[in-house]
Protein backbone atom coordinates (compact mmCIF):
# COMPACT_ATOMS: atom_id res chain seq x y z
CA UNK A 1 0.00 0.00 0.00
CA UNK A 2 1.41 3.40 -1.03
CA UNK A 3 0.80 6.69 0.79
CA UNK A 4 0.02 9.91 -1.08
CA UNK A 5 0.07 13.14 0.95
CA UNK A 6 -1.89 16.10 -0.49
CA UNK A 7 -0.53 19.62 0.12
CA UNK A 8 -1.81 22.91 -1.30
CA UNK A 9 0.31 25.96 -2.04
CA UNK A 10 -2.29 28.51 -0.92
CA UNK A 11 -5.59 28.77 -2.78
CA UNK A 12 -4.33 26.30 -5.34
CA UNK A 13 -7.04 23.64 -5.58
CA UNK A 14 -5.85 20.87 -3.27
CA UNK A 15 -9.44 20.13 -2.13
CA UNK A 16 -10.53 20.14 -5.77
CA UNK A 17 -7.81 17.60 -6.55
CA UNK A 18 -8.92 15.41 -3.65
CA UNK A 19 -12.51 15.54 -4.90
CA UNK A 20 -11.28 14.11 -8.23
CA UNK A 21 -9.83 11.09 -6.40
CA UNK A 22 -13.26 10.28 -4.98
CA UNK A 23 -14.68 7.00 -6.33
CA UNK A 24 -11.38 5.84 -7.82
CA UNK A 25 -11.35 2.09 -7.32
CA UNK A 26 -7.67 2.02 -6.26
CA UNK A 27 -7.68 5.01 -3.90
CA UNK A 28 -8.81 5.04 -0.28
CA UNK A 29 -9.28 8.42 1.42
CA UNK A 30 -11.29 10.40 3.93
CA UNK A 31 -13.52 13.18 2.52
CA UNK A 32 -11.51 16.13 3.79
CA UNK A 33 -8.47 17.28 5.73
CA UNK A 34 -6.98 14.71 8.10
CA UNK A 35 -4.40 16.19 10.48
CA UNK A 36 -2.60 12.90 10.93
CA UNK A 37 0.26 14.32 12.98
CA UNK A 38 -2.15 15.76 15.55
CA UNK A 39 -4.14 12.52 15.66
CA UNK A 40 -1.01 10.40 16.18
CA UNK A 41 0.01 12.57 19.13
CA UNK A 42 -3.42 12.10 20.67
CA UNK A 43 -3.29 8.29 20.50
CA UNK A 44 0.42 7.98 21.28
CA UNK A 45 0.01 6.10 24.57
CA UNK A 46 -3.15 4.18 23.67
CA UNK A 47 -2.74 0.47 22.92
CA UNK A 48 -6.39 -0.52 22.43
CA UNK A 49 -7.83 -0.47 18.91
CA UNK A 50 -11.39 0.24 20.03
CA UNK A 51 -10.26 3.40 21.86
CA UNK A 52 -8.30 4.56 18.80
CA UNK A 53 -11.39 4.13 16.62
CA UNK A 54 -13.60 6.04 19.08
CA UNK A 55 -11.16 8.96 19.22
CA UNK A 56 -11.10 9.10 15.42
CA UNK A 57 -14.89 9.10 15.22
CA UNK A 58 -15.12 11.86 17.85
CA UNK A 59 -12.48 14.07 16.24
CA UNK A 60 -13.69 13.58 12.68
CA UNK A 61 -17.43 13.37 13.04
CA UNK A 62 -17.74 15.46 9.84
CA UNK A 63 -16.54 12.41 7.90
CA UNK A 64 -19.59 10.49 9.13
CA UNK A 65 -22.23 13.22 8.87
CA UNK A 66 -21.36 15.78 6.21
CA UNK A 67 -24.09 18.17 7.34
CA UNK A 68 -21.58 19.26 10.01
CA UNK A 69 -19.02 20.30 7.40
CA UNK A 70 -20.41 23.65 6.33
CA UNK A 71 -17.16 25.44 5.56
CA UNK A 72 -16.35 22.89 2.83
CA UNK A 73 -20.03 22.80 1.76
CA UNK A 74 -20.37 19.05 2.24
CA UNK A 75 -23.85 19.87 3.47
CA UNK A 76 -24.78 21.11 -0.03
CA UNK A 77 -23.70 18.28 -2.30
CA UNK A 78 -25.39 16.91 -5.41
CA UNK A 79 -26.85 18.46 -8.55
CA UNK A 80 -29.52 20.28 -6.53
CA UNK A 81 -27.12 21.21 -3.68
CA UNK A 82 -29.37 19.47 -1.14
CA UNK A 83 -27.55 16.17 -0.60
CA UNK A 84 -25.18 14.96 2.12
CA UNK A 85 -23.62 11.67 3.24
CA UNK A 86 -24.03 9.86 6.53
CA UNK A 87 -22.10 6.75 7.59
CA UNK A 88 -22.48 4.36 10.51
CA UNK A 89 -19.88 5.20 13.17
CA UNK A 90 -20.38 1.99 15.15
CA UNK A 91 -19.89 -0.12 12.04
CA UNK A 92 -16.68 1.80 11.31
CA UNK A 93 -15.35 1.03 14.78
CA UNK A 94 -16.15 -2.67 14.36
CA UNK A 95 -14.52 -2.90 10.92
CA UNK A 96 -11.41 -1.04 12.09
CA UNK A 97 -11.01 -3.39 15.06
CA UNK A 98 -11.37 -6.40 12.75
CA UNK A 99 -8.90 -5.08 10.17
CA UNK A 100 -6.24 -4.14 12.70
CA UNK A 101 -6.72 -7.51 14.41
CA UNK A 102 -3.53 -8.56 16.16
CA UNK A 103 -1.29 -6.34 14.04
CA UNK A 104 1.18 -4.08 15.80
CA UNK A 105 -0.38 -0.71 16.59
CA UNK A 106 2.19 1.32 14.69
CA UNK A 107 1.56 4.35 12.46
CA UNK A 108 1.45 2.42 9.20
CA UNK A 109 -0.99 -0.25 10.37
CA UNK A 110 -3.27 2.27 12.08
CA UNK A 111 -3.43 4.61 9.06
CA UNK A 112 -4.10 1.78 6.61
CA UNK A 113 -6.76 0.17 8.80
CA UNK A 114 -8.55 3.48 9.43
CA UNK A 115 -8.77 4.19 5.73
CA UNK A 116 -9.79 0.71 4.68
CA UNK A 117 -12.44 0.62 7.42
CA UNK A 118 -13.84 3.87 6.05
CA UNK A 119 -13.76 2.54 2.49
CA UNK A 120 -15.53 -0.61 3.67
CA UNK A 121 -18.47 1.22 5.22
CA UNK A 122 -18.56 3.40 2.09
CA UNK A 123 -19.24 0.15 0.17
CA UNK A 124 -15.95 0.22 -1.74
CA UNK A 125 -13.93 -2.87 -2.64
CA UNK A 126 -10.87 -2.63 -0.38
CA UNK A 127 -9.17 -5.53 -2.19
CA UNK A 128 -8.51 -3.18 -5.12
CA UNK A 129 -6.99 -0.37 -3.06
CA UNK A 130 -3.36 0.55 -3.82
CA UNK A 131 -3.14 4.15 -2.60
CA UNK A 132 -3.95 5.78 0.74
CA UNK A 133 -4.49 9.49 -0.01
CA UNK A 134 -4.19 11.83 2.98
CA UNK A 135 -5.19 15.48 2.66
CA UNK A 136 -2.82 17.22 5.09
CA UNK A 137 -3.61 20.50 3.32
CA UNK A 138 -0.52 22.40 4.54
CA UNK A 139 3.18 21.58 4.61
CA UNK A 140 3.40 22.11 8.38
CA UNK A 141 1.29 18.99 8.97
CA UNK A 142 3.96 16.74 7.47
CA UNK A 143 6.02 17.08 10.66
CA UNK A 144 6.01 13.81 12.58
CA UNK A 145 5.31 11.55 9.60
CA UNK A 146 8.95 10.68 8.99
CA UNK A 147 8.46 6.95 9.55
CA UNK A 148 5.91 6.77 6.72
CA UNK A 149 7.24 6.39 3.19
CA UNK A 150 4.99 8.68 1.16
CA UNK A 151 4.79 10.67 -2.05
CA UNK A 152 3.73 14.32 -1.80
CA UNK A 153 1.24 15.80 -4.25
CA UNK A 154 1.61 19.58 -4.23
CA UNK A 155 -0.81 21.84 -6.10
CA UNK A 156 0.50 25.21 -7.20
CA UNK A 157 -1.01 28.32 -8.74
CA UNK A 158 0.29 31.63 -10.04
CA UNK A 159 1.69 33.03 -6.73
CA UNK A 160 0.17 36.52 -6.99
CA UNK A 161 -3.22 35.04 -7.88
CA UNK A 162 -3.04 32.53 -5.04
CA UNK A 163 -2.06 35.14 -2.48
CA UNK A 164 -4.68 37.67 -3.53
CA UNK A 165 -7.39 34.99 -3.76
CA UNK A 166 -6.64 33.65 -0.29
CA UNK A 167 -6.69 37.09 1.29
CA UNK A 168 -9.82 38.23 -0.56
CA UNK A 169 -11.82 35.13 0.29
CA UNK A 170 -10.88 35.11 3.97
CA UNK A 171 -11.68 38.83 4.24
CA UNK A 172 -15.14 38.22 2.76
CA UNK A 173 -15.86 35.06 4.78
CA UNK A 174 -17.98 36.01 7.81
CA UNK A 175 -16.83 39.62 7.50
CA UNK A 176 -13.19 38.66 7.97
CA UNK A 177 -13.46 37.63 11.60
CA UNK A 178 -10.89 34.86 11.12
CA UNK A 179 -8.29 37.15 9.52
CA UNK A 180 -5.38 38.07 11.80
CA UNK A 181 -1.78 39.25 11.34
CA UNK A 182 -0.70 35.66 11.99
CA UNK A 183 -3.02 34.26 9.30
CA UNK A 184 -1.69 36.71 6.72
CA UNK A 185 1.88 35.75 7.58
CA UNK A 186 0.84 32.10 7.25
CA UNK A 187 -0.51 32.67 3.71
CA UNK A 188 2.55 34.66 2.65
CA UNK A 189 4.88 32.04 4.10
CA UNK A 190 3.08 29.29 2.17
CA UNK A 191 3.73 31.10 -1.10
CA UNK A 192 7.41 31.67 -0.41
CA UNK A 193 8.53 28.63 1.54
CA UNK A 194 6.23 25.57 1.40
CA UNK A 195 7.41 24.24 -1.96
CA UNK A 196 11.01 24.96 -0.98
CA UNK A 197 10.64 22.99 2.27
CA UNK A 198 8.99 20.05 0.52
CA UNK A 199 11.76 19.89 -2.10
CA UNK A 200 14.34 19.29 0.64
CA UNK A 201 12.48 16.37 2.20
CA UNK A 202 13.50 12.79 1.52
CA UNK A 203 10.13 11.74 0.11
CA UNK A 204 9.34 12.22 -3.57
CA UNK A 205 7.02 15.00 -4.74
CA UNK A 206 4.65 15.63 -7.65
CA UNK A 207 3.75 19.24 -8.50
CA UNK A 208 0.52 19.97 -10.39
CA UNK A 209 -0.50 23.42 -11.58
CA UNK A 210 -4.13 24.32 -10.88
CA UNK A 211 -4.22 25.94 -14.31
CA UNK A 212 -3.22 22.65 -15.97
CA UNK A 213 -5.71 20.73 -13.86
CA UNK A 214 -8.53 22.84 -15.29
CA UNK A 215 -7.38 23.49 -18.85
CA UNK A 216 -5.72 20.14 -19.60
CA UNK A 217 -7.63 17.93 -17.18
CA UNK A 218 -7.42 14.54 -18.87
CA UNK A 219 -3.76 14.83 -19.84
CA UNK A 220 -2.82 16.01 -16.35
CA UNK A 221 -4.68 13.22 -14.58
CA UNK A 222 -3.30 10.57 -16.93
CA UNK A 223 0.22 11.73 -16.13
CA UNK A 224 -0.61 11.56 -12.45
CA UNK A 225 -1.85 7.98 -12.86
CA UNK A 226 1.31 6.93 -14.68
CA UNK A 227 3.50 8.29 -11.88
CA UNK A 228 1.43 6.56 -9.17
CA UNK A 229 1.02 3.40 -11.32
CA UNK A 230 -2.75 3.30 -11.01
CA UNK A 231 -5.45 3.04 -13.65
CA UNK A 232 -6.93 6.12 -15.26
CA UNK A 233 -10.68 6.15 -14.56
CA UNK A 234 -13.30 8.63 -15.77
CA UNK A 235 -14.18 9.46 -12.17
CA UNK A 236 -10.91 11.44 -12.07
CA UNK A 237 -12.59 14.13 -14.15
CA UNK A 238 -15.53 14.57 -11.76
CA UNK A 239 -15.47 16.70 -8.62
CA UNK A 240 -17.41 14.70 -6.02
CA UNK A 241 -17.43 13.49 -2.44
CA UNK A 242 -19.12 10.15 -1.87
CA UNK A 243 -20.14 10.32 -5.52
CA UNK A 244 -22.16 13.50 -4.89
CA UNK A 245 -21.26 16.63 -6.84
CA UNK A 246 -19.12 19.11 -4.90
CA UNK A 247 -19.45 22.85 -5.51
CA UNK A 248 -16.32 24.16 -3.82
CA UNK A 249 -15.89 25.52 -0.30
CA UNK A 250 -17.85 28.39 1.21
CA UNK A 251 -14.85 30.74 1.06
CA UNK A 252 -15.34 30.98 -2.69
CA UNK A 253 -18.55 32.99 -2.18
CA UNK A 254 -20.01 31.27 -5.26
CA UNK A 255 -20.68 27.72 -6.40
CA UNK A 256 -17.86 26.28 -8.53
CA UNK A 257 -18.80 23.64 -11.08
CA UNK A 258 -15.80 21.31 -10.85
CA UNK A 259 -13.19 21.35 -13.62
CA UNK A 260 -13.52 24.34 -15.91
CA UNK A 261 -12.07 24.26 -19.44
CA UNK A 262 -12.57 28.06 -19.56
CA UNK A 263 -10.71 28.65 -16.29
CA UNK A 264 -9.02 32.05 -15.91
CA UNK A 265 -6.97 33.43 -13.06
CA UNK A 266 -8.01 36.69 -11.44
CA UNK A 267 -5.77 39.08 -9.53
CA UNK A 268 -7.29 41.50 -7.02
CA UNK A 269 -4.90 44.36 -7.75
CA UNK A 270 -6.51 46.61 -5.14
CA UNK A 271 -4.80 44.48 -2.48
CA UNK A 272 -1.27 45.37 -3.64
CA UNK A 273 1.06 48.31 -4.07
CA UNK A 274 3.05 48.19 -7.29
CA UNK A 275 6.22 47.52 -5.31
CA UNK A 276 4.48 44.49 -3.68
CA UNK A 277 3.86 42.94 -7.08
CA UNK A 278 7.44 43.62 -8.18
CA UNK A 279 8.81 42.10 -4.98
CA UNK A 280 6.71 38.94 -5.25
CA UNK A 281 7.74 38.31 -8.85
CA UNK A 282 11.40 39.09 -8.09
CA UNK A 283 11.77 36.80 -5.08
CA UNK A 284 9.61 34.04 -6.57
CA UNK A 285 11.12 34.25 -10.05
CA UNK A 286 12.45 30.63 -9.82
CA UNK A 287 8.84 29.40 -9.44
CA UNK A 288 7.62 31.64 -12.28
CA UNK A 289 10.34 30.29 -14.55
CA UNK A 290 10.16 26.61 -13.59
CA UNK A 291 6.37 26.35 -13.79
CA UNK A 292 6.02 28.67 -16.79
CA UNK A 293 4.03 31.49 -15.22
CA UNK A 294 4.13 34.80 -17.06
CA UNK A 295 5.82 37.81 -15.50
CA UNK A 296 3.38 40.72 -15.50
CA UNK A 297 5.72 43.59 -14.72
CA UNK A 298 8.98 44.95 -16.04
CA UNK A 299 11.80 44.76 -13.55
CA UNK A 300 12.81 48.22 -12.41
CA UNK A 301 16.23 48.90 -10.97
CA UNK A 302 15.04 48.99 -7.40
CA UNK A 303 16.69 48.00 -4.15
CA UNK A 304 14.58 44.93 -3.41
CA UNK A 305 16.58 44.06 -0.32
CA UNK A 306 15.57 47.42 1.13
CA UNK A 307 12.00 47.52 -0.21
CA UNK A 308 11.12 44.11 1.26
CA UNK A 309 11.39 45.65 4.73
CA UNK A 310 8.35 47.82 4.05
CA UNK A 311 4.92 46.33 4.84
CA UNK A 312 2.77 44.93 2.06
CA UNK A 313 -0.55 46.61 1.39
CA UNK A 314 -2.43 43.56 2.67
CA UNK A 315 -0.54 43.86 5.96
CA UNK A 316 -1.58 47.49 6.27
CA UNK A 317 -5.20 46.59 5.52
CA UNK A 318 -5.12 44.08 8.36
CA UNK A 319 -3.52 46.66 10.67
CA UNK A 320 -6.28 49.16 9.87
CA UNK A 321 -8.98 46.51 10.35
Amino acid sequence: MKFLVLIGGGRAGIDLFQSLLDQHSQVSQFPGVFNLNKFLKKIKNINQSDKIAKIFVQDYSIFFDSRKNKIERHDQLGDKKNSFYKLNEKKFEMVFKRLIGKKKLNTKNIVISLHLAYSTISKENINKKKIIAINLHTEENIVGLGNLNFTTLYTIRDPIVSLSSGFKHWMNYKNGKFVTPWSIFFHIDRQFNSLKKISFKDNSAIVIRLESLHLNSKITMKKFCRVLKINFENSLLKSTYHNKKWWGDSLSQKFLNGLNKNFKNKVYYDLFFQKDLNLIEFFLSPIYLKYKYNFRFKKNKENYSFLKLYPLKIELLIFLK
